[in-house]
């Protein structure tokens, strides 16, 4: 029995290896970004990298899962767009083909893909990207001034003498005239 259990756990182990496919899409990034904030594309392209230890392997299709949160992808659900079995060795610019994407909304996405003898890989870890500012409407904000600083209250503001000079030193003129005038309210504008 010992024996038997020596050939046989080993040979599971190596039907399990054979059985699942060792490609993994990895490095995803969505228009070209690793998780990126502010993608203003209405249909985002997803690429990834296939990884695999397999000499010569190729991705025979993909699976694409685009889910509003995380939790979703957890569950193996894209509720903004699920691609299906995609035949395609394609990995690069893969056009988001979902629903609808508004302003500041996240997106978290998966992908898996085939090996070269049709068997699906693992899924990868969860990527995502965050919509920028679709339509100027969503572009609206209050402005910040800064609040004018208090009058001094210690006497009044008199321009007695006020020159301006030249940088070369060639010209010289007076100019108290002109710059009284721009005093109001106790202040210089």
């Amino acid at each position: 029995m010992n024996r038997m259990t020596k050939i046989l756990i080993p040979g599971l182990l190596l039907l399990a290896v054979v059985c699942y496919a060792d490609v993994e899409a990895k490095h995803l990034r969505c228009e070209y970004l690793v998780n990126p904030i502010g993608i203003d594309a209405t249909s985002p392209r997803l690429s990834w990298i296939l990884d695999s230890d397999a000499r010569g392997e190729k991705q025979t299709a993909y699976q694409i899962f685009v889910a509003s949160k995380p939790e979703l992808l957890k569950q193996d659900k894209g509720d903004l767009w699920d691609s299906g079995k995609v035949m395609s060795d394609a990995t690069s610019q893969i056009v988001y083909a979902g629903k609808s994407l508004g302003s500041r909304q996240g997106c978290f996405w998966k992908v898996r893909a085939w090996d070269r003898d049709g068997k699906p890989g693992a899924w990868s870890s969860v990527a995502q990207w965050h919509m920028g500012l679709l339509k100027p409407a969503d572009w609206s904000a209050q402005w910040i001034v800064a609040e004018a600083p208090p009058a001094p209250t210690t006497g009044k503001l008199v321009i007695r003498k006020a020159t301006y000079e030249a940088v070369e030193k060639t010209i010289q003129a007076d100019v108290t005239v002109i710059l009284a005038k721009q005093v109001k309210d106790n202040r210089l504008r």
